[in-house]
């Protein structure tokens, strides 16, 4: 048996944010050995609606690896502590950020006026298509607005699962990031070059590997990771097989086991092609 986390945006998404069709015939065709699964930052019902576009079904697992359901059923999650919700708000309140629930999503108050102010702001650190590329997610991905943090970890029930930050800026990420490498008991990672992501210490894209394998009881599965991201990089490190996009990010590339091309060029669907050849 081939367990197979696939990575969505750079990965199995084009730069329109789209599965084009080679990629889902190349996944729906698979063979019975082959157990393809998303392993994304994005949230669940984000992947669902993405995967319903190309009718493909399989499990997915969300949030860089904190939560995973498949068919509706929970297979596993992993929540920040609440002491670790403050302590990472304390560093990031100031810039364009969404939280992760076990019950929704929330957004800080203008949280696009806010973004686009920054990239302004700090526009020659990164491209026009960074601030392009966040407003498009942002029209299928909007949250309940907060106005205090205190409304979410204060809620007894709530699990916060995840930490999306904008922020367009080198100097400033890096001394956001600073900060939260000193907090123990998280894992700061990135989807882009102009993000930070935050989860669980124990928590990584590679943990699904683990739990998919006890959850459908695989007896020692090969794993293999596509991804192109940062926050890839345990996924890819934890595979016995790899394949970095050909537009990753260098450490991904440097990593991988296995080279495809792009993520606008069908890169999944060669990367499926070259492991059933395996």
């Amino acid at each position: 048996m081939k367990i197979v986390g696939i990575d969505l945006d750079g990965t199995l998404l084009n730069s329109s944010q789209k599965i084009s069709q080679e990629n889902a015939a190349a996944i729906s065709q698979v063979s019975e050995d082959v157990f393809p699964f998303i392993c994304s930052g994005r949230e669940l019902g984000d992947i669902q609606r993405l995967l319903q576009t190309v009718n493909l079904e399989m499990p997915m697992v969300a949030l860089n690896g904190a939560v995973a359901y498949d068919k509706g059923e929970l297979l596993y999650d992993r929540e920040i502590s609440q002491a670790d919700v403050q302590a990472i708000h304390q560093v990031i309140a100031d810039f364009p950020l969404k939280v992760y629930t076990n019950e929704k999503k929330y957004e800080c108050a203008d949280y696009v006026k806010k973004a686009t102010e920054l990239y302004q702001q700090n526009a020659a650190d990164f491209p026009e298509n960074s601030l392009k590329y966040l407003l498009k997610y942002e029209n299928t991905s909007k949250g309940t607005i907060f106005e205090s943090i205190n409304e979410i970890y204060q809620n007894k029930q709530m699990k916060v699962y995840k930490f999306f930050v904008y922020l367009p800026s080198i100097s400033l990420k890096q001394a956001a990031m600073k900060k939260l490498n000193q907090i123990e008991g998280i894992n700061a990672t990135e989807s882009a070059e102009d993000n930070i992501e935050i989860i669980a210490g124990d928590v990584s894209k590679a943990l699904a590997f683990t739990k998919i394998t006890q959850h459908y009881q695989f007896h020692n599965p090969m794993t293999v990771a596509i991804g192109d991201s940062l926050n890839d990089l345990e996924m890819i490190e934890a595979a016995d097989m790899s394949f970095a996009m050909a537009n990753s990010h260098p450490t991904i590339l440097a990593k991988a086991s296995h080279l495809t091309v792009s993520n606008d060029e069908h890169g999944v669907a060669q990367a499926f092609e070259k492991l059933q050849l395996a």
